[in-house]
């Protein structure tokens, strides 16, 4: 992968950490000393916001911040030796012993976590051939169109996979 010239993508916050990710040839999460972060994505639970072989650009979060006001915003938290990228639901607990929930816009909310395993939120997305998005929007579904999507969704994701257009 190679960055495109020019100062669109000079004058965006993470195309320095994009070029650093290019430089390693790196897939696993990568944070600089700026604090910004970055992952690849697998799987097809955010789609169509956030697809297979996108990069996400996520900043820590500081201890202490409150987590109420990022509902609704894509986080990323550990999960045993992987990462996962959803949409953060619900936090609750008291200080010190707060705990959050997750769910990818097409699937079921995952159990509650420790705010220890939370990575930070996404601030930018890189798709390649696309350049640089905004993080998605929430998309309010019923189970009827989740589960269309989800189908589309797994379509979609192993035709990018086996190279089909």
């Amino acid at each position: 992968m190679r960055l495109p010239e020019g100062a669109f993508w000079s004058s965006h916050p993470a195309a320095g950490l994009l070029a650093e990710q290019v430089a390693a040839r790196s897939c696993g999460p990568l944070v600089t000393a700026s604090g910004l972060g970055l992952t690849r994505t697998m799987g097809a639970c955010m789609w169509p916001g956030i697809r297979e072989g996108d990069l996400l650009f996520f900043r820590p979060l500081p201890a202490g911040t409150p987590l109420a006001p990022l509902l609704g915003t894509v986080a990323l938290a550990r999960d045993g030796g992987r990462i996962v990228g959803h949409r953060l639901l619900r936090a609750f607990g008291l200080p010190g012993r707060e705990r959050f929930v997750l769910s990818g816009d097409l699937a079921d909310p995952d159990p509650p976590r420790p705010r220890e395993t939370l990575l930070g939120i996404v601030r930018a997305v890189y798709r390649p051939g696309k350049g640089f998005l905004d993080p998605p929007d929430a998309r309010p579904s019923g189970p009827l169109s989740r589960a269309l999507l989800s189908r589309v969704a797994r379509l979609a994701t192993w035709a990018a996979r086996e190279g089909v257009r």
